[in-house]
């Protein structure tokens, strides 16, 4: 991670060992280091293995000023739980501030942890939970991006964005999201082409989130659209 980047953090639940099973909905505090973030954490929970928001899925999420802490909830809203599924449940976009260089160090960890962990299914009753903290590591100085070349690479033009902005990629796209800071979906597009456009010219000025997934990588794209 780097100091004024986009950063999404992806929140697992289960893996191929001990897939969920039984589970209907989630509540759980994150922590974080609030010191090192431009903006409060947004929620994202796009389609998943737990439903799909606006058909059978709801999510919520509440940020404390000052504590460093996020509170989160999702839950299915159909009456079925999901059975021997496992794998991310939600991602959580943030900016890293711009200014940490002046702490002096080449590298700095981030550290995120889950607490306060509630599973139910749809009887309401609790699930066992294990939980563990990760860390990562935000660079200062990193090479600039202009000396990387790669033919894969995804390009977004112009810049900041007034009426439109281009998206073109080496492979083909598959899917793209444009998302606002507070994490809600502006725009989705399914895709079989190397390029697309999307009109900015209806969006209020500031900075948003573009999600472009081909069939060999996800990439987060910080666009600033302008007036």
């Amino acid at each position: 991670m780097y100091p004024g980047q986009i950063t999404i953090a992806s929140i697992i639940y289960g893996d191929a060992n001990s897939p969920v099973d039984e589970i209907y909905g989630i509540a759980f505090t994150m922590n974080y280091d609030e010191e090192l973030m431009e903006n409060s954490p947004s929620l994202m929970y796009d389609s998943s293995w737990v439903g799909t928001p606006g058909v059978n899925l709801l999510g919520f999420s509440k940020h404390f000023p000052g504590t460093g802490t996020s509170d989160i909830a999702i839950t299915r809203t159909n009456q079925q739980n999901i059975i021997s599924q496992y794998g991310i449940i939600a991602e959580v976009s943030f900016v890293i501030k711009d200014d940490l260089s002046g702490k002096g160090l080449t590298y700095y960890p981030i550290e995120f942890s889950i607490s306060n962990v509630k599973a139910i299914d749809k009887n309401e009753t609790e699930l066992e939970v294990q939980t563990m903290t990760t860390t990562s590591i935000i660079e200062f100085n990193p090479v600039s991006v202009n000396e990387i070349q790669d033919e894969n690479q995804i390009k977004i033009y112009p810049n900041p964005a007034i009426e439109k902005i281009n998206i073109q990629s080496g492979k083909q796209l598959e899917k793209v999201y444009l998302f606002d800071l507070y994490g809600r979906l502006i725009f989705e597009s399914i895709l079989q082409t190397n390029e697309t456009q999307i009109n900015t010219d209806h969006l209020p000025a500031g900075y948003y989130m573009l999600k472009v997934q081909t069939k060999d990588k996800t990439e987060w794209l910080k666009v600033n659209v302008g007036r």
